[in-house]
């Protein structure tokens, strides 16, 4: 069985949660025997060159709607890569290629992608797969929301996403989601769905006896925080620990913060005017190992 994967941003060296499961899910794929392969549409400025696999594309801006708010170009590249003729070309040469018994999607943002494809005929005898990482379309709310988008946008989003999920629900031969909540949000869309629960995975590095960085930390217990430099890691941050300060605590170095999430919290205004006096309390590792 040949499978063949879209999403949104390279696997080849996964750090942040998506591109774990993503990777993970491929891994079980290939450890059962089936042949697996991966492309995306990715953000250049955010993924180094190293990072990215041999099927993966550069995402492009667009206008429209897709201007106007942060945080959706993942929504923008599904459009980016079914509208573009370089773009879909790309991929209707590696279906050409590949030739995928199935095709599966890792979030809905590419559906446009893969609709067209059906559409015209590029897969014909492949199943759809959809593998969700979350119920977008209320998240995507939450999130804009918070970032000040006004409301007319936010619709307009939230519209554009949830009508990617129930045409996902109503095309998919399997859905994959994440917890019991989110199956049930999509039997909800289609009755007929019967989801597949299957939790994150990663990978069981073993024990080591001096971590990186260990160098650098107090011989001391720690309360340590790590997240990628999505903005929900850094608000809640912010809003459960933060929010109440942190000079009752003795200013020796008791919070470990580590990955994407650092800059994130660094910079906000909950800790960069406090910075001078947080240190000695805070230390921050935006690039740990595993």
């Amino acid at each position: 069985m040949k499978i063949l994967a879209f999403g949104t941003y390279p696997t080849r060296i996964p750090v942040h949660g998506g591109q774990r499961r993503a990777s993970q899910i491929g891994a079980y794929y290939t450890a059962n025997g089936a042949e697996y392969a991966y492309a995306c549409v990715y953000q250049p400025r955010a993924y180094s060159a190293d990072s990215v696999g041999p099927n993966d594309y550069p995402f492009g801006a667009l206008e429209g709607l897709f201007a106007k708010a942060p945080f959706i170009d993942d929504l923008a590249s599904g459009e980016f890569a079914a509208t573009r003729p370089e773009v879909y070309n790309n991929f209707v040469t590696l279906l050409d290629t590949y030739q995928p018994d199935v095709v599966q999607l890792e979030q809905p943002f590419l559906w446009p992608l893969v609709r067209r494809l059906i559409k015209e005929g590029k897969l014909q005898g492949a199943k759809l797969v959809y593998s969700s990482h979350n119920v977008e379309a209320p998240l995507k709310s939450d999130l804009l929301e918070s970032a000040g988008v006004s409301r007319e946008i936010n619709v307009q989003v939230e519209r554009r996403i949830a009508d990617l999920e129930n045409e996902l629900a109503d095309s998919a031969d399997l859905i994959i989601a994440v917890s019991q909540s989110d199956a049930d949000a999509y039997r909800a869309m289609n009755d007929l769905q019967r989801p597949v629960i299957i939790r994150n995975g990663a990978d069981r590095i073993g024990h080591i006896s001096k971590p990186v960085y260990g160098e650098e930390m107090l011989s001391e217990e720690y309360m340590v925080f790590v997240g990628s430099a999505y903005p929900p890691n850094i608000d809640g941050f912010c809003k459960y620990v933060l929010k109440f300060g942190l000079y009752g605590f003795p200013p020796e170095k008791r919070f470990a913060i580590c990955g994407g999430v650092s800059e994130g919290i660094y910079q906000s205004s909950l800790y960069a005017p406090h910075q001078s006096s947080y240190q000695d309390r805070v230390q921050f590792f935006n690039c740990p190992s595993d």
